[in-house]
This record gives structure tokens, sequence and C-alpha cells, in this order.
């Protein structure tokens, strides 16, 4: 494979610091922050281009959650403001028709999750405190409008709403809770016709909070991922049937959670770590990475996104951070991208990062081409870059 490189003006604003109200959402990757002109290709499976198209400026730091809407063509990013602790949120919206940022909705609380409903064109968006432990909120968003329509409580005073999903067949919201009093985690199965909780399904010893919730939908299957509660070494992945309202399957792994995708119809895969040098992906292909590499949760260099059959992943080796996408219906991979961008755990000069933020966005009609936009900042820089894969 050949890699080019065209890179745009990079617009980057200041954002302070501050630690991650909720690292490791799911349909995510990011970076530490930093240019794109100096990218190298690692490996090949498939042929073809990635081109970096532009760099955007956000207004404050990215907060793992975002969400791409098909109708508008517009980009939903959850951001949190510079406050140490955070204060309050916020959503950008950017235009990938102009790769500009349109505006920016301010919200009283951090945005975390976010998911959308293709066929009504409503996104939700989870929203809490930093500290996590308060009414659990969702804001509903008209992406037409670019405004806040609604907002509800899809739970009780005392818990978090750490993620959600949505099933655009069914018009079911599930927010993923986390009861602190309980110890436990619990499901609220939202009509998306009054924003009304139609039922809860508990999930036992499953903790959904910032760093650990990670969530997707395929084929009606709900795949709620959490880590064990008050227990860093073990992951509970639980397997929901949508249809029935229930918990079709429970397994504990061990390790700590990094993120979860739906890959194919109904494929989870999961990504969990051991020490520094090891690594455990879990999908079809039992992805392995380079010796040396490794994926860590708690922090903002390790994600997994899923698309179509394609897996997307970033993790980290010799200190600077790579992109791998592997076709999970043929186990190979299309390409592996090395970045210039240092591991923050690497970088001296970045103390502070963000969520791993990747959204991947579909392929314009006959053009074969992926865009993924990379959500990214440091202690000093929040930016979106889009990046094009044509192969």
């Amino acid at each position: 494979m050949r890699i080019r490189m065209v890179l745009a003006a990079s617009l980057l604003l200041g954002c302070g610091g501050g630690s991650s109200p909720q690292d490791g959402s799911m349909n995510d990757m990011a970076t530490g922050g930093g240019s794109m002109n100096d990218m190298a290709m690692g490996g090949d499976g498939g042929g073809g281009t990635v081109t970096t198209l532009a760099s955007v400026a956000l207004p404050a730091r990215p907060n793992g959650g975002s969400v791409y809407d098909p109708g508008t063509k517009l980009i939903f990013v959850g951001l949190y403001n510079s406050a140490s602790p955070p204060t309050s949120g916020g959503i950008a919206v950017i235009d990938t028709t102009t790769n500009q940022l349109k505006t920016t909705i301010t919200t009283s609380l951090i945005v975390g999750g976010m998911a959308i409903n293709t066929v009504t064109h409503k996104i939700y968006a989870t929203a809490q405190t930093f500290t996590g432990q308060s009414m659990p909120t969702v804001y509903v968003v008209d992406p037409a409008t670019q405004t806040v329509s609604a907002t509800f409580n899809p739970g009780s005073a005392g818990q978090a709403s750490a993620d959600v999903a949505v099933d655009s067949g069914t018009n079911k919201i599930y927010v993923f809770n986390t009861d602190y009093t309980a110890m436990g985690g619990s499901i609220a199965v939202v009509d998306g016709t009054n924003n009304t909780v139609s039922q809860t399904i508990t999930v036992a010893s499953t903790q959904f909070q910032a760093g650990s919730a990670a969530i997707q939908i395929g084929m009606h299957k709900l795949f709620a991922v959490g880590q064990k509660f008050n227990d860093s070494m073990n992951v509970i992945a639980n397997v929901i049937d949508t249809n029935a309202g229930s918990v079709s399957s429970s397994t504990t792994y061990a390790g700590n959670l990094v993120d979860v995708a739906a890959v194919g119809n109904a494929t989870a895969a999961i990504v969990l770590n051991g020490s520094p040098g090891e690594v455990d992906v879990l999908d079809p292909c039992k992805t392995t990475l380079p010796s040396g590499a490794y994926l860590r949760s708690g922090t903002s260099y390790s994600d997994v996104s899923g698309f179509g059959n394609d897996l997307t992943l970033i993790y980290c080796k010799d200190n600077y951070e790579w992109i791998k996408n592997i076709d999970q219906s043929t186990c190979a991979t299309h390409y592996e991208i090395k970045t210039d961008r240092m591991c923050p755990n690497a970088d001296t000069n970045n103390p502070n990062s963000c969520p791993p933020t990747l959204q991947v966005q579909p392929p314009a009609t006959g053009t074969g081409c992926t865009r993924l936009n990379w959500m990214n900042c440091d202690g000093t820089q929040a930016a979106v870059d889009f990046i094009e894969y044509c192969g």
C-alpha cells in the first residue's frame, strides 16, 4: 500500500487540562493531539490510500461520545469544559460537507455517550455531573435545528447514566445506568415516541460508569459490557435479547475493559488488556497486535470501532499511536498506520488528554472510501482530524 497525505491548515484552539470523566466510550478512537503530517504505513492487507483531509478545531475537550447524522451530514461531538473538575458540557456540531464547526450546543451537564435513531433522526446523549452520581439525564437533540428538543430522566437519584444505544427499527432507546447503592447496573428501556421508561432490565454486578461502559446494537442484540462492581480485574459481557427484553447470556472475562463494538450483523468485539506489553482482543478473527503493543483502559489512546464488517482500533507501540483496520469477514488487515503522535504516557509535554473518540462515517455512494472522524486533544489542543481510506 502507498500512503498519500493531503493536510489542510490546522485550526487548533486551546483547551484546559483536567482528567476525563468518561474514558472508553463506544464507537470511538482518539489520539493525544498534534499534527497529522507525518504518518507512515506500518502494514498492508488490502491496498489503497489513506488521506488526511482537514483538521477542525473543537471549542472544548471531547468526552468520548459522537454520532454522525447521514440526513444532515453533521457530526455531533460530546464536550466538557476546562474547569477542574469540569462543571458543564456541550455538543459540537461539525459540517462534513465543508469540514467546518457549524455551532456548539451548550448544556449544563457533561455529555457522555451518544446514539442516533436513523429513522426518526433524533440524537440521544447521556449527561451527568463530573462525579457521576446524580439524576440520570438524557438530552434529545434535533439534528435539523441543532438544538436540545427534550430532556428526560431514565432512572432515579443516586444513579449515573453512562451510555446509550438506539434500536431504530423498534424506536427504543437503551440507557445504561449504574446504581451505587445497589452495586449493580440496569438498562432503562425508553419508548422513543414519548421518552418514557417502559422497562428496566437489571444486570447483576455490572458497573456502567466512566471508563467502563461500552455498548452497541446489532440485529436486535444489545451488548452490555462493564467492569465488575468493585473489581478492577474482571469484566462482565452481557448480551440482551431486545425482543424478549431480558439478558440471554453473561460472561466474565479477566482484565480491564477498553471498548466494545458490533462488527458485522451481531458480533461483539471486546478489547481487554493485561499488563503493558500484553493485549487480548476478542473478536471473530482473534486479532493480535505486534510484540510490544498494548491497549489500556482508563487512558485516551486505546479504542475500538465497528462499521460493517470492519474492526478499527488504536493501540500504542514504541511510544507512538497506531491505527489498525481488520476486515472481519476475511480477517485481512486493510491498513495499519503509525501516526506521528506520541502516546500520552510517553509524551512529557502531554500530561492531559481526552477520551478516545473515533466516528466512522459510511462511504459515499460509488467512492469505496471510508471516512474516519478522529477527535483528539492533549493539554492544550482539541480538534477533529478527517481521515479517508480508499481501497
